[in-house]
């Protein structure tokens, strides 16, 4: 059962029977203290977030480091520039 508190903190809680030769002898009744869960799911939440900037900083950083690679020509379409361009002569 999940309940909120006036502070609007989660508590859980779970009753379960205590069978003796099949007849119940009592309840156990387990609960979290109040704000538990809010602590743990902020914590998870934490290292989502931080999980995710650094994927985010670790794709940045490859963009900026392949991307030289990108904007020059290589192989044929780098002898085609070549050949393209006009030779120089030295006038003498």
């Amino acid at each position: 059962m999940l309940l909120v508190n006036e502070k609007g903190e989660q508590i859980v809680s779970l009753a379960v029977p205590i069978h003796y030769r099949k007849t119940v002898q009592g309840v156990l009744l387990l609960s979290t203290r109040p704000g538990e869960i809010d602590e743990v799911l902020a914590e998870e939440r934490n290292i989502i977030l931080a999980l995710a900037g650094i994927a985010l900083a670790a794709t940045l950083l490859a963009s900026m480091l392949h991307r030289p690679h990108h904007c020059r020509p290589h192989g044929p379409a780098l002898r085609r520039r070549r050949e393209r361009q006009p030779q120089h002569q030295d006038a003498a």
